[in-house]
């Protein structure tokens, strides 16, 4: 297999697998096991609203079945990252610091949510892997966070050479925005979460970033 960062600048399509969020998929595992038989280049666990023991357990599960096909990230926790063996972990801007993140994590990914091209700025000069930038479009997951639009993203690719993920209410129709706006890579999640054809879904959007 690539090393983790030969595949992280491959990768063009990343699918959040939020606890709360299974839409058709009420199995992660089979989830999982999906997503990897439709070609997703990285996919990420979010459970904020699961016990600890019982997120570690579904990392652990999940992380079984992701092992040697695609980048497994778990979402804001550096502990449950380095129990359950996973690629790495994305942090928010609340999040623990990325220096404390990086010696917890060795040579894991370190990918970091930012939601302005400043936030993109200061992330850049940190230890961190990858970026990403959001919400483009307003999002039931974060309907807190003002949309920022696609003005932003062709700064943003320009300024750092890391890779630069589009994030927040991405459908069919907004992919060639992305496009036109500079973008290579996004990040989904209710997309994948409400779809019969996850292959088809993610030969699309790969067809269009691409």
């Amino acid at each position: 297999m690539e090393s983790k960062n030969v595949l992280l600048k491959k990768s063009s399509v990343y699918v959040i697998i939020d606890y709360t969020v299974r839409g058709r998929h009420a199995d992660l595992v089979d989830y999982v096991r999906a997503l990897v038989d439709a070609g997703v280049d990285m996919v990420q666990f979010r459970a904020k609203a699961a016990e600890d023991k019982e997120a570690l357990a579904l990392a652990r599960r999940l992380k079984k079945y992701t092992a040697g096909k695609l980048l497994f990230i778990i979402n804001d926790r550096p502990d449950i990252a380095i129990l359950s063996d996973a690629d790495g972990v994305h942090l928010g801007q609340g999040d623990i610091p990325v220096a404390e993140a990086r010696h917890l994590l060795g040579n894991k990914i370190i990918g970091k949510s930012c939601h302005s091209l400043a936030e993109i700025e200061s992330a850049a000069k940190e230890s961190v892997d990858y970026l990403a930038l959001g919400p483009i479009f307003p999002t039931l997951i974060k309907p807190e966070r003002e949309a920022l639009g696609t003005g932003d993203i062709s700064n943003a690719v320009r300024f750092t050479d890391k890779p630069v993920f589009c994030i927040g209410g991405i459908d069919i129709p907004a992919l060639e925005k992305l496009k036109a706006a500079g973008a290579e890579r996004a990040v989904f999640c209710r997309l994948f979460a409400d779809c019969d054809d996850l292959k088809g879904l993610t030969t699309r959007i790969k067809e269009s970033l691409g």
